[in-house]
């Protein structure tokens, strides 16, 4: 399962984990100046795995007040919402 959650952030599954992915630019080797996704978080369960995505959301908002943060959260958590809808019904 791959859900991309936005265009710097997704959540990939293994055999045994829920897996945050950010995107990034490798910096050396074969692949220098490409777009790679890189796995930063292990987690067991999806609800923790998109947990993590929230708190790292709303640590990077550029808000002025809770307001904004609170319009923020909800925004990311109905995107969420509707890709795991998505996902479902296809």
């Amino acid at each position: 399962m791959i859900l991309n959650l936005s265009t710097t952030r997704r959540i990939t599954t293994d055999k045994w984990n829920f897996i945050v992915e950010h995107a990034r630019i490798a910096e050396s080797g074969i692949n220098a100046g490409k777009f790679a996704w890189k796995q930063k978080q292990f987690y067991p369960t999806l609800e923790m795995a998109v947990q993590s995505v929230y708190r790292r959301h709303t640590r990077d908002i550029d808000a002025e007040g809770c307001a904004d943060v609170l319009k923020a959260i909800e925004a990311l958590q109905g995107e969420v919402s509707e890709l795991c809808k998505l996902k479902l019904t296809a």
